[in-house]
């Protein structure tokens, strides 16, 4: 069972497109552009800004620079950076944009009771992180600011931000956004979204004291979100790792992936990596070329297939109401020529280990998550 960010991939993010304003702009860095070539979008198009700023203020990576001598010189492409690869690829990917630090010193964090940031950091149990700036407009002090999961931040919006205005969502929206993020997933890109929210100035004046350590204890709901944008990035597969794959199958090893990356694009590599042979047909297959497949009778169907980690959860409850082990059709799943877990939480890493272990396999485990 092993990990994919890191351990079958490089861990080397860079951002490969934006969606905003209802287009797709291909996103190559300004450091890699030639001379005289003009890049697919615009810096000072305010729709640009938005997702900037929402990838900015709720990020916490920053760049390294005690050990480079030479400060006016700085190659930020390969300067070491404290944070994830992710925020890593963003910040490498905005800074030949507009500076980092000094972009985020314009803006203050808002308090929490100990004094501590107003920031409650990304965890794979919610799936999202989110940030509270000090943003004043003629009807509010403050700006909650949030990056995640796409479909989990989606779910927040009820508007999505167009020449500069929000725009209803609506069915059509809803497909569109699909669409994108379907389309990114199976280029093998890491999605995130970004959305906003301006807080009433009436319930929360200056000088408001937040909590936002848990979701529990948040002072406003995750409703009536602006979504600003989706980026992808891409972290290319390790050289070795496709042929390691093939000679751990030639030796009776099956490799199981387990990430927290989206179907599509756990899909995706599971396929560059050879974990699913290209020319087989996975679940997500099936349910696309025959649309009135239910998910489970794709699974039934298939030799190859792709698990969202909600499954997992459903699939116990399911289990449980027809009186069956609670790991019944997670070991049915496992037992697959080929299986891949996505969207998932450690515990269910654990899970997925255990259904294998009671089928009989000796198990390895490795990548995050894995304690």
């Amino acid at each position: 069972c092993s990990d994919k960010t890191g351990t079958l991939t490089q861990n080397v993010m860079s951002v490969k497109n934006l969606w905003y304003s209802d287009q797709i702009h291909l996103s190559k860095n300004k450091a890699h552009l030639k001379q005289g070539e003009i890049p697919e979008y615009n810096t000072e198009d305010p729709d640009f800004k938005t997702p900037q700023k929402a990838a900015m203020l709720s990020s916490e990576a920053r760049f390294d620079t005690s050990t480079i001598k030479e400060k006016e010189n700085i190659d930020y492409l390969t300067c070491p950076v404290l944070g994830d690869a992710t925020e890593t690829g963003i910040i490498r990917f905005y800074q030949y944009i507009e500076d980092v630090n000094s972009f985020r010193e314009r803006y203050r964090v808002a308090k929490n009771p100990d004094g501590t940031q107003g920031k409650m950091p990304f965890n794979s149990q919610v799936k999202f992180a989110l940030t509270i700036i000090e943003e004043q407009t003629q009807e509010s002090y403050y700006t909650v600011y949030i990056k995640g999961a796409p479909e989990k931040i989606w779910s927040f919006c009820s508007s999505i931000i167009v020449n500069g205005q929000p725009s209803q969502l609506n069915d059509n929206w809803q497909k569109k956004f699909k669409a994108v993020n379907l389309t990114f997933g199976k280029g093998g890109e890491r999605v995130l979204g970004f959305a906003k929210l301006s807080l009433p100035a009436a319930q929360f004046p200056q000088g408001f004291i937040f909590n936002v350590s848990s979701i529990q204890k948040f002072p406003f709901k995750l409703t009536n979100f602006q979504f600003c944008g989706l980026i992808s990035l891409m972290d290319p597969p390790k050289q070795r790792v496709p042929y390691a794959i093939l000679e751990c199958r030639s030796a009776g090893v099956k490799v199981i992936m387990v990430t927290g990356d989206q179907p599509p694009t756990a899909a995706a590599i599971a396929k560059e990596v050879n974990i699913i042979p290209k020319d087989i047909l996975t679940n997500e297959d099936l349910m696309e070329r025959n649309p009135s497949l239910s998910w489970w009778e794709a699974s039934e169907q298939c030799r190859a297939i792709i698990v969202h980690g909600d499954r997992i959860t459903e699939s116990i409850d399911k289990a449980l109401s027809e009186k069956k082990e609670d790991c019944f059709y997670l070991r049915q799943w496992v037992v697959k020529p080929y299986c891949v877990f996505a969207r998932t939480t450690p515990a269910q890493k654990l899970q997925i280990v255990d259904a294998c272990q009671k089928e009989g396999f000796i198990v390895a485990a490795t990548g995050d998550g894995v304690n």
